[in-house]
């Protein structure tokens, strides 16, 4: 299912997907993807 999320939110160009899921803010980091996946506090760090 996170696969699909993920996917979704590449086609819709969006540029930051917010998860607390570890694994797969790590597993992120390894693939080429056009959006950020960060945690809930990088995220308000960043934007902020």
């Amino acid at each position: 299912m996170d696969a699909y999320h993920i996917a979704y939110a590449e086609s819709k160009k969006v540029d930051y997907f917010v998860t607390v899921d570890r694994q797969l803010i790590n597993a992120s980091k390894k693939a080429n993807l056009n959006l950020k996946v960060v945690n809930p506090v990088e995220f308000v760090m960043e934007v902020m």
